[in-house]
């Protein structure tokens, strides 16, 4: 980061240097990218928030499901329901019916998606699950107060999103909600179903 600094610090005396941009993929806080806080803040870029795939942005992935056109939406709206367009989720449930000739109605695919992300043994493997879980537990904030918010929003009370708030930033960047017209939900019913209220009392009756 202090490069990156130091390069957009120095256009001033080479004005080649303003041609020169950085993208930095993932997920954090401006805080975060300074690794020594009595550092000047990285306060030189700009957020690139990416959205969920919209319905009409998926609809090209039933072509490569192999099954007919008619069939193929039915799975894609499917897959929908349970993804709400999450990028990684909604390839996964994809990729899963290409490999099970199967899965050719909605029941069908609703049993693909507690084999690969609902039961036990998905929710420990998955990656994107796993990331969720950690990024949520072993963020520098009161878990408690983390959990509570996090329930409060599964439960449907309406919360206005504020990025200034760092419980909000958490569950923002974890990727478990994101806000619909400045209201906090929770991002889609596999987060939902996985990040339920077991889990949530677990994970308070295991606080000191």
């Amino acid at each position: 980061m202090a490069a990156i600094r130091e390069a957009y610090n120095v256009r001033s005396e080479d004005p080649e240097l303003n041609r020169l941009s950085f993208c930095l993929l993932g997920v954090a806080t401006p805080s975060e990218l300074i690794a020594d806080e009595h550092m000047t803040p990285f306060n030189i870029g700009k957020r690139i928030e990416l959205e969920d795939f919209s319905p009409q942005e998926i609809a090209p992935l039933a072509r490569g499901l192999g099954r007919d056109h008619a069939m193929a939406a039915e799975l894609m709206d499917r897959i929908y329901y349970w993804t709400g367009g999450h990028p990684y989720l909604t390839q996964k449930l994809c990729k899963g019916v290409v490999g099970e000739e199967n899965v050719r109605t909605a029941a069908a695919l609703d049993d693909l998606c507690y084999r690969l992300l609902l039961c036990p043994k998905g929710q420990e493997e998955d990656d994107n699950l796993q990331f969720v879980r950690e990024r949520l537990l072993r963020a520098k904030v009161d878990t408690k107060q983390l959990v509570d918010l996090y329930s409060q929003v599964r439960h449907g009370q309406r919360i206005s999103a504020d990025e200034s708030n760092p419980l909000m930033a958490v569950l923002r960047l974890s990727g478990i909600t994101r806000s619909v017209d400045g209201i906090l939900q929770v991002r889609n019913r596999i987060y939902e179903q996985v990040f339920n209220r077991n889990w949530i009392e677990t994970v308070i009756a295991r606080m000191p």
